[in-house]
């Protein structure tokens, strides 16, 4: 599947085979406008920038700044270690406005197509049942019967030894090793001063990896990071039990030619 931002993604992604979009990266949907987008304003963007998917399914995900992205109409407070505060899930939680005029957009899309709700930043189980009691209210505010599954990310150590219990209120996962990495190696993705130690296929990285496969059990797992892109790495994303990886669009065949290559598992697929 693909990563996309924008609508020329959406059209690229398609031209070389997407089986669909992993990640909607929403961020340039409200980092370039003055004020927040309207709820018809965002159903109007989504609708116009999915058109050439057609009915292939595609995960949108939920707003993520914090740390080195943040709104030009939101106030956020200054932070001594951002990467370490409000992010993702976090900051929606304490802005609600924010957060409400998402998922209502979204519950509205998923009525045409085949939509599901990622969840960033997720860290203790807490964060997923909070965001599916919002979810579900608003679907009974809107008059919507079925809900979109929701996907929790898995950005932090500490969800990923919790999967178990975040499963409880999510219906897949979606592993974001940039992240993932940034805070199993303690090192900056963006600081040069530790890149020797950003390694995305370091043992730490690889085993946690393995243990949220483990873990989820019968439950999708998929990896939307820049690891997934790296051919190198597809063999051992498979062999944890990684099933979806969504990926630059220009990166798809070759992604997909890695899969074709990589041998079976003794009694899998």
């Amino acid at each position: 599947m693909a990563n996309i931002t924008n609508r020329e993604d959406v059209e690229l992604a398609v031209e070389n085979g997407a089986d669909g979009v992993g990640l909607y990266r929403t961020e340039a949907l409200f980092m370039y406008n003055d004020t927040l987008p309207t709820e018809d304003e965002l159903v109007e963007t989504l609708l116009d920038t999915l058109e050439p998917l057609g009915q292939k399914p595609c995960i949108v995900r939920l707003l993520d700044i914090g740390g080195d992205k943040t709104l030009p109409y939101l106030r956020l407070p200054p932070e001594e270690s951002p990467f370490l505060g409000r992010r993702g899930i976090r900051l929606l939680f304490a802005y609600p406005e924010l957060l409400n005029v998402q998922i209502r957009a979204i519950l509205r899309l998923s009525t045409s197509r085949a939509i599901q709700i990622m969840v960033p930043m997720v860290t203790i189980p807490e964060d997923m049942e909070r965001v599916r009691r919002l979810v579900g209210a608003a679907a009974q505010e809107l008059g919507i019967q079925h809900l979109p599954p929701l996907v929790a990310m898995i950005e932090t150590p500490a969800a990923a030894l919790s999967v178990a219990d975040v499963l409880k209120s999510a219906d897949a996962l979606s592993i974001g090793t940039n992240d993932l990495t940034q805070y199993v190696m303690a090192a900056g993705r963006q600081n040069p001063l530790a890149s020797e130690y950003f390694q995305e296929m370091h043992p730490a990285v690889m085993r946690l990896i393995r243990i949220v496969c483990a873990d989820a059990g019968p439950s999708l797992v998929g990896v939307c990071g820049e690891l997934a892109g790296r051919l190198s790495a597809v063999p051992d994303l498979l062999s944890a039990g990684v099933r979806l990886l969504s990926v630059a669009p220009r990166m798809i065949p070759l992604v997909k030619d890695a899969v074709r290559r990589t041998p079976a598992s003794p009694g899998g697929t």
